[in-house]
């Protein structure tokens, strides 16, 4: 198996991984839920900063990846509640690094289709295994794939600003809204769950999951997909509507998350009507779509 096909595996399940295991120690730990959205804020930060920014090669980040989870391992090896000022940034800064080595890694190495939809599907539902000391073993295995691969991709260094084009504003504030609305309740809803429901931790990638297993159902539709994005909208608004009526029923409550993730995928739609006629806009909206997250 070629070395980039194994990286483009294991820094996909990482990043995942990594992602949905920060709710995962939150609740193992009982951590203050401003934890939680520093975390994230922190996460959603290093994704940004690479739409921003293209540099470095894939080796050079690979030997950031595994310093930067060195620090995190050895800032998270006490109790976090008990931390210093210090060693709290230290958990931060590393974090940081972490999320953009992955993210770099990722992109460098193709992680697209199929490899990312089944990789990212098991760094979710395999987040009870995520713990600051498995995260330091990926990143020596990313490490050591990366030295044995024969050639060393690297990003042409640039500063890719965001687009204020006036013809293409409407639609990348729209996305970044999506975005912000959809990942301002995302992360809170497997919280939900576990508050109203005896379901053992273990269940959270499964739970998390069913929110994006519904988003891939109208990935590839062809056809009236402004129609499709604006009705999907429409469902996925009613939905979260109705998820806070039966915030107290779990089979409602699942029901309800998997249909917000029908109508959030609709949201493909709408950006495939405009990167299909000016193909350049695809890395704009994702750095909006990062905007939103980050919001």
């Amino acid at each position: 198996m070629k070395s980039e096909l194994v990286l483009s595996k294991i820094s996909t399940f990482a990043f995942n991984n990594l992602q949905l295991g920060l709710i995962f120690i939150v609740i193992k730990y009982e951590l203050p839920l401003a934890s939680a959205f520093v975390f994230y804020f922190i996460f959603e930060l290093a994704i940004l900063f690479d739409c921003f920014l293209k540099l470095g090669s894939q080796r050079l980040w690979s030997i950031i990846l595994l310093l930067s989870s060195s620090l995190f391992y050895i800032c998270f090896s006490n109790d976090f509640t008990n931390l210093s000022l210090g060693w709290r940034l230290g958990v931060y800064f590393s974090l940081f690094l972490v999320v953009l080595s992955l993210k770099k890694i990722r992109t460098l190495n193709k992680a697209v289709g199929r490899v990312k939809k089944v990789w990212r599907a098991v760094g979710y539902l395999t987040c009870f295994i995520f713990s600051p000391f498995a995260l330091l073993i990926c990143s020596s295995i990313i490490l050591i794939f990366s030295l044995i691969q024969i050639g060393n991709p690297k990003e042409k260094t640039q500063f890719i600003p965001p687009d204020l084009r006036k013809e293409f504003i409407v639609p990348y504030w729209g996305v970044m809204f999506h975005h912000f609305h959809y990942f301002s309740y995302a992360y809170l809803v497997p919280v939900i769950i576990f508050s109203i429901s005896p379901l053992p931790t273990i269940f959270l990638g499964c739970i998390f999951y069913i929110g994006w297993a519904g988003y891939y159902l109208l990935e590839n539709i062809e056809k009236y997909k402004l129609q499709i994005a604006s009705v999907g909208h429409l469902i996925s608004g009613i939905a979260v509507l109705l998820l806070i009526h039966f915030e107290e029923n779990l089979w409602a409550v699942l029901i309800l998350w998997f249909i917000t993730a029908i109508g959030a995928g609709s949201i493909v739609a709408m950006r495939d009507i405009f990167t299909e006629r000016v193909p350049q806009t695809y890395d704009q909206f994702k750095t909006w779509e990062s905007f939103g997250h980050l919001l």
